[in-house]
């Protein structure tokens, strides 16, 4: 898993290329349900909370449309 976060961060492996991985995916994708799951516990408050903070700091998902 280290080897697949570094590889990540330092961009020389994709995301969707990890779920494509049968040496990744099992890994991966646990740890998406794991997410996945803790989302799911969060008010609507906290959830906007989060997407602003990460905005702030990646910037906006190009794929979502404006807000507002």
């Amino acid at each position: 898993m280290a080897e697949m976060a570094s590889g990540v961060l330092d961009g020389s492996i994709k995301l969707r290329d990890l779920a494509k991985s049968s040496v990744y995916s099992e890994g991966f994708l646990v740890g998406l349900e794991r997410y996945k799951q803790w989302e799911a516990t969060l008010s609507s408050d906290e959830r906007q909370r989060l997407q602003d903070e990460a905005e702030s700091l990646y910037g906006r998902d190009l794929g979502r449309p404006e807000r507002g």
